[in-house]
């Protein structure tokens, strides 16, 4: 159930409650039906505003129940009359909430059925009373009223749309004469300029017959595309008859009139399925289609002055748009410089990696050569010089044949692992390439956006600190290596002096 959708509409006009969602889902049973009760009161005044608290929940139910026919309101199919009104006197939640979510969007159109329905319904009445002859002469005359009722309602209606419609119909009248006093002036121009015409006579018929031919040919044309249809039409029903007559003549030269009758079932169940499926649900989309335009035909009129407004409202939803899209390109704008530096970032790193890879897989690539290279000398000393295969007893024969066998699957795999290597291999190179030129094009949008920001040469810059800091890396590491030299060659010098003090001493 959608209790926003009912919450949003309780708080707008005509009923203005002022609930919240919780406040809503809290409400009792008794509750909702006073809130029910109360809401029928706000669409038709003559639905008077009880405390349902101190009325019996079976007249509660009753006048609830009185109401919704008159508005038309139709309870679930799977729900009987007496269910619904025992639901209604319980105060059932979700029957009140199915009833609410119907009601609140339509208050205009339900109140016009109320104040409809108040007067094309009969009273209730003791069914002992319906054969008595008063009380039937009466029921003659609320219909013969009800009658007079409805041709003054649809003709007050019809005055009051066009009393709405009067603003918009007098402006465009007002337009309209506005247009023939133009049309007007027009036409006098023209007849000036024609009157200085010598030979106007002739002018005029000329014009006259040309106007007459443009009109026949115009109609001409249309007979034309007529006529093109209903051959098109013709040469289609021609098709699909010399088909079946192809057909029937085929199954006639077969002899089968088995397979005759099957091809006559066939089409018989494809008619079948038409007429049951297709052309229903055909029929269905169309009254669907005709229901939705007489409603709208039904409805209210709409004036000049609606359809200016719903211009209005959709030129300010462009106009957001609009402002939305302007804003959204202009964040990206600023995103895209930060976003730039560090694509070549990132696209230096994925470089690195790949050629690193590439030059691992390209020294494994070499091994498994070498070793290629090593087993194919070892197989050309198994040959003879002249190219005979040298004489190999029965056992060599079947250890060589047992050794070679034990070592297939290993050969096998590494067959493979090369396979996978080389292709590995050649998509790293691709990678490689695709990486340099993305390298290079991000190099090049990343200087045009320095040179737009003011900022020329920052790439080259950067490059070269990196470059420094690398240097400066590998002569810290030489100065740290020098270090360690020197202070060993101290160490020797110092350990050398002691050495020859002792001996001195000794």
């Amino acid at each position: 159930m959608d209790f926003h959708y009912i919450v949003d509409k309780l708080n707008d006009a005509p009923f203005q409650y002022g609930l919240s969602l919780l406040s809503l889902s809290e409400k009792s049973s008794q509750e909702l039906l006073q809130l029910l009760s109360d809401v029928f009161s706000k669409i038709s005044p003559r639905h008077q505003h009880i405390n349902v608290s101190k009325e019996d929940p079976d007249q509660t139910a009753d006048r609830l129940v009185k109401f919704l026919k008159i508005v038309k309101y139709k309870p679930p199919a799977s729900v009987d009359p007496a269910t619904f009104r025992a639901y209604l006197a319980t105060g059932d939640k979700d029957t009140i909430f199915q009833i609410l979510k119907w009601v609140v969007p339509q208050p205009q159109e339900l109140q016009k059925r109320a104040f409809v329905g108040h007067y094309l319904s009969f009273p209730d009445m003791p069914e002992e009373f319906n054969y008595d002859a008063d009380i039937m002469e009466l029921k003659e005359e609320i219909k013969m009223l009800q009658s007079q009722f409805i041709e003054v309602h649809r003709s007050s209606e019809g005055v009051k749309s066009l009393n709405k419609d009067t603003a918009a119909m007098k402006k465009r009248i007002k337009s309209l004469e506005e247009e023939k006093e133009r049309l007007n002036d027009k036409v006098a121009k023209a007849k000036s300029q024609v009157d200085k015409v010598a030979d106007r006579a002739n002018y005029m018929d000329v014009c006259s017959e040309l106007r007459k031919e443009q009109d026949e040919e115009v109609s001409l044309s249309t007979q034309l595309l007529e006529q093109k249809k209903k051959l098109e039409k013709a040469e289609a029903m021609h098709a699909k008859a010399a088909t079946r007559v192809r057909d029937l003549q085929t199954s006639y030269q077969e002899g089968s009139a088995g397979k005759l009758l099957e091809t006559l079932t066939e089409e018989v169940n494809s008619m079948r399925a038409m007429v049951g499926e297709r052309y229903p649900r055909e029929l269905e989309k169309r009254q669907k289609r005709v229901q939705a335009l007489q409603e709208a035909l039904s409805g209210a009129v709409n004036t000049e002055v609606d359809l200016q407004r719903l211009q209005h409202q959709a030129n300010a939803l462009h106009t957001q748009i609009q402002e939305v899209q302007e804003r959204r390109a202009q964040s990206d704008k600023q995103r895209a410089g930060d976003k730039k530096f560090m694509q070549l970032r990132q696209a230096q790193q994925m470089a690195t990696m790949a050629s690193r890879k590439k030059s691992d897989l390209n020294a494994k690539l070499e091994r498994l050569q070498e070793k290629k290279a090593t087993l194919t000398s070892q197989y050309e000393k198994l040959t003879a010089s002249d190219g005979s295969v040298a004489v190999v007893s029965e056992e060599e024969w079947r250890a060589k044949y047992e050794s070679m066998k034990a070592a297939l699957p290993a050969y096998k795999k590494m067959k493979k692992e090369l396979g996978d290597i080389e292709a590995e291999v050649f998509v790293l190179a691709y990678t490689e390439e695709l990486l340099v030129e993305q390298e290079s094009a991000l190099n090049r949008s990343l200087e045009r956006t320095a040179r737009k920001q003011g900022v020329a040469g920052f790439t080259d810059i950067a490059n070269d600190l990196e470059k420094v800091s690398e240097q400066k890396s590998v002569i810290d590491e030489a100065k740290g290596m020098t270090l360690q030299e020197i202070s060993r060659t101290v160490e020797e010098i110092n350990g050398s002096i002691a050495d020859r003090k002792v001996r001195g001493l000794c």
